[in-house]
């Protein structure tokens, strides 16, 4: 959407989703244990597992991101990965005209954005089914002094 407005504004959107992305994947390998990768990558059995107990409605709490949250994590991490690199890698002497290499950019750009809207209604159906408010989970919390 940006670049319809401004080039810079676009690539200063750019730089800081790949430097937020940069500190999220430091913040998978050292932060807390429920955000770290090594419970963050789900299996394709647990994923079958928490979409039949959401059919049947045998609800489990997660510690963490459950596994079709964390799989979205992945999937979101990936895509606007992508979208960023390409973007950079395009304005490059190496790159400079390539139409696929344009086209990879906007189209990941623009999934990004449909993937991050399906997370939000998912964090608000889950908020809701769970009876808890899944969006005051993701902030820390500092003990009072």
């Amino acid at each position: 959407m940006t670049a319809e407005w401004s080039d810079k504004i676009h690539e200063l959107f750019g730089y800081m989703v790949l430097t937020l992305i940069g500190f999220r994947m430091i913040w998978g390998v050292f932060g807390p244990p429920t955000s770290r990768f090594k419970h963050l990558v789900p299996t394709l059995r647990s994923i079958k597992d928490h979409v039949g107990n959401l059919i049947n409605q045998n609800i489990q709490h997660a510690t963490g991101h459950n596994p079709l949250g964390a799989l979205m994590v992945i999937i979101l991490l990936s895509t606007l990965s992508i979208a960023g690199i390409t973007g950079y890698l395009s304005q490059t002497d190496a790159f400079w005209g390539y139409e696929w290499m344009n086209d990879l950019h906007e189209a990941t750009g623009e999934l990004s954005l449909a993937l991050v809207g399906i997370h939000l209604c998912g964090v608000a159906v889950m908020s809701i089914i769970e009876g808890q408010n899944l969006i005051s989970r993701i902030w820390i919390k500092y003990p009072s002094r």
